[in-house]
């Protein structure tokens, strides 16, 4: 017998992580999937501290989905806030993390880079980033999907039509930049990109046809960023969900700058749905069964 479709979603206090709430109790009364709601406690205060509030709140939440008919489990856990949802996410093997987008200022943004990138590379499953303020959207009618034609993208091409409902409207798109050369005291476009362009989008056709995968097939040619052309092809499709492939590769610009998929989070006002980068074992460690209490 299958198992039920299980989302983890990541809840404190703040405005983000209702958002998140409530998109993944909207979905989980959908699918019918089972919920876990985990709750890290910052190691650098006392676990007591606040204690009644927060277990007030989250039996709230609670309610709030046992009320819906959902099957809910709430974790709590002491510790760094991305280990502790990771840790979770090998405990409970979700098909989906949910989390919250803050709006940081200052150091506080860096360090919600920092959770939302160690996540989005530590997660063997799909994670949903909701915008603060969002009003829950299932099922997602109409999707963009960046892809980079890289080895990877025949799968996540498969994985994204897998995700589609029958009628929901699919867009592919890769970001092309310019080549451009100075002259006449202007920017101009090299005469290749056109070429470029149109032979780009007939390996993507290619691979959609041969993945058996009817949708839009888009090729931005663009000297804007790539985060940007992609939330301006969302913002004219009228997307409701945005998809993308979490990035392996590290580099000084990714260091300073973050993966694409973490900037184009951090600006979107619709969902961004991040697929795995790897696949790794989700057997736990004797170490993690100890954090969680689960060792003899």
């Amino acid at each position: 017998m299958k198992n039920p479709y299980r989302i983890l979603c990541a809840v404190d206090a703040s405005r983000p992580a209702t958002a998140a709430f409530e998109q993944a109790l909207a979905m989980s009364v959908r699918r019918g999937a089972q919920l876990v709601l985990v709750h890290a406690v910052s190691k650098d205060r006392a676990y007591s501290r606040g204690a009644v509030e927060r277990m007030a709140a989250l039996a709230a939440l609670r309610e709030r989905a046992e009320a819906l008919k959902v099957s809910v489990r709430v974790r709590i856990q002491q510790g760094d806030t991305a280990s502790v949802i990771l840790l979770h996410a090998r405990a409970h093997a979700p098909d989906l993390i949910v989390l919250g987008f803050h709006e940081p200022v200052g150091l506080a943004r860096f360090r919600f880079h920092s959770i939302a990138e160690r996540v989005m590379k530590g997660a063997t499953c799909n994670v949903l980033v909701v915008p603060a303020g969002t009003t829950p959207v299932t099922p997602f009618r109409n999707i963009v999907c960046a892809v980079d034609l890289s080895s990877r993208s025949p799968a996540m091409i498969t994985k994204v039509a897998d995700i589609a409902e029958a009628g929901e409207r699919l867009t592919f798109v890769h970001v092309l930049h310019h080549a451009v050369r100075r002259g006449g005291g202007r920017f101009a476009v090299s005469e290749f990109a056109p070429a470029t362009a149109r032979d780009t989008r007939h390996r993507l056709q290619s691979m959609l046809d041969t993945q058996g995968v009817t949708s839009d097939v888009l090729v931005a040619v663009t000297s804007m960023s790539t985060e940007a052309e992609i939330l301006r092809v969302a913002r004219e499709t009228k997307a409701d969900l945005i998809v993308m492939g979490a990035t392996r590769s590290a580099g000084l610009r990714r260091r300073f700058r973050g993966a694409t998929a973490l900037r184009v989070s951090h600006r979107s006002p619709i969902p961004v749905l991040i697929l795995p980068a790897r696949q790794v074992m989700r057997t736990l460690s004797t170490l993690d069964q100890t954090a969680l209490g689960w060792a003899a």
